[in-house]
C-alpha cells in the first residue's frame, strides 16, 4: 500500500510494519508487530493486533493511539473515512480515527455463528465464517 510518499509492508517473514521511501527504497521506520495490517486512512495506520487496535502516523511511525479488545478479534476488519469496525468474540466494534475511542455497536446473540471477518456493504455489513 502507498501513501504519502510512503510504500507500507507488513511482509509475513518480518514481525514489523515498514515505511519504504518510494523513491529510494530505504526504510524510514519500522513498528514491531504481529496481527494484521488494515489499511491507512487520514495519514494513520490502522493494525490489529492481539489484544489492540493501533493507529501509527504513517510520516513518523509514532503511535497515535492504542485502544485495548476486551475480546478476540474474529479476522481482518473494515476501515472507512468515519471509522474503523472490528468484529470480535463479543461483538461489532466501531473506533473512533481520530483518538481510538472504541464502542460496541452491536452484541452477538450467538457468537459462535454471528462473530467472523467483516465486510462492509453499502447498506450495511456482513460477516464472514467458515
Amino acid at each position: 500500500m502507498t501513501a504519502d510518499g510512503r510504500a507500507l509492508a507488513f511482509p509475513r517473514d518480518n514481525d514489523s510494519l515498514l515505511a519504504l521511501d518510494l523513491e529510494s527504497g530505504r526504510i524510514l521506520w519500522n513498528y514491531p508487530a504481529t496481527g494484521i495490517f488494515e489499511g491507512v486512512v487520514g495519514g494513520r495506520a490502522i493494525l490489529t493486533l492481539s489484544g489492540a487496535v493501533v493507529a501509527l502516523d504513517i510520516r513518523t511511525g509514532t503511535e497515535l493511539w492504542r485502544t485495548g479488545l476486551s475480546a478476540a478479534p474474529c479476522g481482518k476488519g473494515a476501515l472507512t473515512t468515519e471509522g474503523f469496525y472490528l468484529a470480535t468474540l463479543e461483538g461489532l466494534h466501531r473506533f473512533d480515527l481520530g483518538n481510538g475511542k472504541g464502542a460496541l455497536v452491536h452484541r452477538w446473540e450467538n457468537p459462535e455463528s454471528e462473530a467472523g471477518a467483516l465486510l462492509l456493504l453499502d447498506r450495511g455489513a456482513v460477516t464472514v465464517t467458515s
